[in-house]
């Protein structure tokens, strides 16, 4: 039975597909369904009825079947029409008239950008995030201050919560690491602050790793690193991403495998290092965010240090710097 059932099946999906459409002739003119359609840029330059027709007859004559109408818009172009504004809804009606002229499909993005966005929405109603800060103090009495501000964008800030808790064992703070670096010169200080201040770090030379050591002078237990890096160009994480060249390397437009920042390692003589976990390289983000945060078994050792090497280019900022 099994036989008679798979050529049943043949015979179905055989007699599905038309002689006619797999005419060689049907690839060549091929319906206005199956044409491809493109997105369609506008809102960083002037938008005008010539442009408008020179732009969909170009498309029209080389075989595309329509346009997404794409307002994208990252920075305020003053030339620019803004969005919904009289002018705006002017030459997008133009812009239908002419692709029903042409037999092209239009379509319309939901707002400026790769979001449902615009201006007619202020930072209240924007896309949001939970953002946190934390302050140790003495238990057994009352408390009575300012906690300190969480960091905030567009000025926009609202209060979710706030937890006291008794602090578990092995959370306090850390005691503060005599901090040296080879090449030395670099600003520790300001590197290991919490103000997100950030310090340019060239390559060694001669291929040598730049090393930063930390020395608690006595044991101590790690069990995360939380560090900020400028961003490279976009990595294999970005939000959102275009299509790019086809190739096995291809990853997405302007998209790159970038290699790690080197490694955190402990030891307990500073002389024997073992590793603890790989620093990887953050590539460039839509929403802006450089922090990571790396969480590992916990390991205990008197010395931890960053173990920095071939980082490789920038190719956003085109430098070797880090």
């Amino acid at each position: 039975m099994i036989p008679k059932v798979f050529f049943a099946c043949l015979l179905i999906l055989g007699g599905s597909v038309g002689a006619a459409a797999l005419e060689p002739g049907a690839f060549k003119t091929p319906p206005a369904a199956a044409r491809p359609t493109v997105w369609w840029f506008w809102g960083e330059s002037v938008t005008t009825e010539h442009g408008i027709t020179k732009d969909l007859e170009a498309m029209k004559r080389v075989g595309l079947g329509g346009v997404v109408l794409y307002e994208q818009v990252f920075k305020d172009a003053p030339d620019a029409y803004k969005s919904l504004s009289p002018e705006f809804l002017a030459r997008v009606r133009f812009a239908a008239a002419e692709c029903a002229r042409l037999g092209l499909s239009l379509e319309l993005n939901v707002g400026p950008g790769y979001v449902a966005g615009g201006p007619w929405i202020t930072p209240e109603l924007g896309v949001q995030r939970l953002v946190s800060s934390e302050l140790q103090i003495e238990g057994g009495k009352r408390f009575s201050g300012v906690l300190p501000k969480p960091p905030t964008r567009q000025g926009f800030y609202r209060e979710v919560a706030v937890l006291a808790f008794p602090s578990p064992a092995g959370s306090e703070a850390a005691p503060s690491p005599t901090m040296t670096s080879a090449p030395a010169g670099l600003d520790l200080a300001t590197m290991f602050a919490r103000d997100a201040k950030k310090v340019r770090i060239p390559p060694a030379s001669q291929g040598r790793p730049t090393l930063i050591q930390l020395d608690y002078g006595k044991p101590f237990t790690a069990r995360s690193l939380v560090f900020a890096q400028r961003p490279n160009s976009k990595g294999l994480i970005v939000a959102t991403q275009l299509p790019g060249n086809w190739a096995d390397d291809n990853h997405g437009q302007g998209v790159r495998v970038h290699p790690p920042l080197g490694e955190l390692e402990s030891s307990d003589d500073g002389m024997n290092w073992a590793r603890v976990c790989t620093l990887p390289q953050r590539g460039f983000q839509l929403d802006g965010r450089e922090r990571q945060t790396l969480a590992f078994p916990a390991r205990t050792a008197r010395y931890f240090r960053l173990n920095l090497r071939d980082w490789g280019r920038n190719f956003q900022r085109v430098d070797d710097d880090v």
